[in-house]
């Protein structure tokens, strides 16, 4: 199973499937953003498993319209 966060769902608990390591999104392991997708990947800080990515909003998504 993937993890896929948002920028705005803020922290939320997650669980790795391999070594059931459990904790708030923001203790996961950062791993390489990828600027053509605008991603973040996330990995078990404990045994190193890919568990997702955060996606993060667009710079078109944060600019306010008029």
């Amino acid at each position: 199973m993937q993890i896929i966060l948002h920028d705005g769902d803020g922290d939320r608990m997650i669980e790795c499937p391999q070594c059931h390591w459990s904790s708030s999104s923001s203790r996961a392991k950062k791993g390489d953003y990828l600027e053509l997708s605008n991603i973040t990947e996330i990995y078990c800080p404990a045994c190193d498993k890919y568990l997702g990515f955060i996606q993060h909003e667009s710079p078109a998504e944060k600019e306010p319209q008029n």
